[in-house]
């Protein structure tokens, strides 16, 4: 796909503003900030819109919906644009992603924004989260505020299995499913990269010894915890704070021999790059 883009140079054509279309399967919604654009427009400072020509000669706006809203708004029936020969939503899409905004006088992209062109442009590690969350009953946010089932901390998750693959997060996944069924705060940042923290420092470990002791746990307390622990602001600090819960659940009346450890190289890593434990067994002592 980037090869695609990078030969589709483009040329700068002056586009009739109403005659362009836009795809919300990709897109995000008009911002408020479009106000604030027509009240401080500067025509030297609005870059030109970045337009696809598909096959059919329609044109489809890729960066530059509030531009072009602003634009209108403000009596303007056409505007410059680089146009480029667009195979389709999913080119579009991937380009969408790549400019990001955040310039001039377009407003910097959401993650959410940035992950629903990354299912529509066909990204594969977005496709496998997806995949690998709808096995299990959750799915992932393509706009901002959604509760549960959709889990929050798209861009750890994304770091973590660009990396790694779906192993560890279809375990957590499972893990937090049936653990905390139904519970919204399973689906939190710091709760999803601990449980995905715990299976990669432990991927040895006894899943139903697990899942039996994490069924006990209270969820609100662990995550109350996690606040305090600067969890909200230290993201990495508060999934840190549930792998070691995790670990002192699963060690609960195990013999010292068979017990986790956790021995920390970084505090900072909040996807499980923190050590190595002693995957023991799961004998219980009474």
């Amino acid at each position: 796909m980037t090869k695609q883009i990078m030969e589709s140079s483009g040329v700068l054509e002056t586009v009739e503003l109403a005659k362009l279309n836009i795809d919300q399967s990709y897109q995000r919604p008009l911002m408020g900030h479009v106000r604030k654009m027509v009240k401080d427009f500067d025509p030297r400072a609005c870059e030109p819109l970045t337009v696809g020509r598909r096959a059919d000669k329609s044109l489809w706006v890729i960066d530059g919906q509030q531009r072009r809203e602003a634009l209108m708004k403000l009596g303007f029936a056409h505007w410059r644009a680089l146009v480029l020969e667009s195979t389709g939503p999913a080119f579009e899409a991937d380009l969408f992603q790549t400019l990001g905004g955040g310039k001039g006088t377009v407003k910097q992209l959401r993650t959410t924004d940035v992950f629903k062109a990354q299912v529509q442009s066909g990204d594969p590690v977005a496709l496998a989260m997806k995949q690998t969350a709808k096995k299990w009953g959750f799915d992932f946010p393509v706009c901002a505020g959604r509760p549960y089932p959709f889990i929050q901390g798209i861009k750890g998750v994304y770091r973590h299995v660009q990396s790694h693959g779906t192993k560890f997060l279809d375990l957590a996944l499972e893990t937090i499913s049936r653990s905390w069924p139904s519970d919204p705060h399973s689906v939190g940042y710091a709760v999803v990269m601990g449980v995905i923290a715990f299976w990669r420092m432990f991927p040895a470990s006894d899943k139903e010894r697990l899942i039996r002791q994490l069924q006990k746990v209270n969820l609100l307390a662990l995550t109350q915890a996690v606040k305090q622990s600067g969890g909200l602001s230290m993201q990495a600090s508060g999934s840190m704070v549930v792998t070691r819960e995790l670990v002192n659940r699963y060690n609960s009346k195990l013999a010292p021999k068979n017990r986790l450890k956790i021995v920390m190289r970084s505090l900072g890593d909040y996807e499980g790059d923190v050590g190595v434990g002693d995957e023991g067994g799961s004998e219980e002592v009474a």
